[in-house]
């Protein structure tokens, strides 16, 4: 099955799945996978497809990862039936190595146990409040203003955290960590929405009670109490990680750090939050994610503005 949603042939499927799920599983980043597959344009279309079906990022990874939590323990391995997965999929998928996964840390859950879980999180007055609180906060002047749909925002914004709990998989300590990632995510999507919705492709003409048409921009002041969009954190981390990368000079220690400021996996990082801090970076604050990446490299702020400082100063001078 998955050789069909995919859109691949017998061969690629037989290199590109392993790589592909240990990019799900947050064992490579994306750019890795890229790579692997030796095509961008490839790559990110198989990318694309993957984040965005249920079949891959549910019943897939549950089986994929109760398979290997089997293997470690000695125990019999889960039947693919069980998990509503192909077959031929699973020769496949039992085999994977995740061993960069804390078997003690991250449960394993069955595909009923799992939904249910999911639907009683999707269900919650938490859940329901916070986003009911964020949209009439952050994107009432969208519907008042831009004509969007309080039911279609909340239904999409609902969908996209159902979607990240699925990428999270198995990562969770807790209920309480599965619902902030998606808090998170509705945050974060809300955030992006914003930002689409208001660019000047978007602008939308509005009928006036006389039946006038008039064109409608949001006063800029209606947006001072919104954060900067995940675009934002995006180019920052990008950037780190490239400066990282092609200042040679740089000791090991401090390309490690600046890695792990822009977000890149790194395994003793990640032993040291109990979580993936690719994840991380993407589910909490970035100032209490720097706060854990400081502690881990055992520095301060101080030391870290004198290491950006020091940066600054060489850039000017060879620039």
């Amino acid at each position: 099955m998955l050789k069909q949603i995919l859109g691949i042939d017998n061969a690629e499927y037989k290199s590109i799945v392993p790589a592909l799920f240990a990019y799900l599983f947050h064992k490579i980043d994306m750019r890795k996978f890229i790579d692997y597959v030796g095509d961008r344009k490839q790559g990110l279309r198989i990318k694309d497809i993957a984040r965005q079906n249920g079949y891959i990022l549910k019943n897939c990874k549950l089986y994929a990862y109760a398979c290997y939590v089997a293997r470690v323990k000695g125990t019999k391995l889960p039947s693919c039936t069980d998990f509503g997965v192909d077959r031929g999929d699973s020769l496949l998928l039992k085999r994977l190595n995740l061993k960069h996964l804390n078997v003690k840390h991250f449960r394993v859950f069955t595909l009923k146990e799992f939904e249910a879980l999911v639907d009683e999180m999707a269900k919650s007055a938490e859940l329901k409040e916070f986003t009911g609180k964020f949209i009439s906060k952050k994107m009432k002047f969208l519907m008042d203003s831009y004509g969007e749909n309080r039911e279609d925002i909340e239904a999409h914004l609902r969908e996209m955290a159902l979607v990240a709990v699925y990428k999270q998989y198995p990562r969770f300590m807790s209920y309480l960590h599965m619902l902030n990632v998606a808090r998170a995510q509705i945050k974060n999507k809300g955030q992006t929405f914003i930002t689409a919705s208001t660019s000047k492709s978007r602008q939308k003409l509005t009928v006036q009670e006389d039946g006038r048409f008039e064109a409608v921009h949001v006063d800029i002041s209606t947006c001072v109490e919104l954060p900067a969009g995940p675009q934002y954190g995006l180019e920052l981390k990008e950037r780190i990680a490239a400066l990282a990368t092609i200042e040679s000079s740089f000791p090991p220690r401090t390309k490690e750090f600046l890695l792990c400021a822009a977000g890149q996996y790194h395994a003793g990082l990640s032993e040291f939050m109990q979580v993936s801090n690719s994840d991380a970076i993407d589910t909490i604050s970035y100032e209490r994610y720097m706060g854990l990446v400081q502690k881990y490299f055992n520095t301060n702020q101080k030391k870290v503005d004198q290491l950006y400082r020091n940066i600054r100063a060489r850039i000017h001078q060879t620039g």
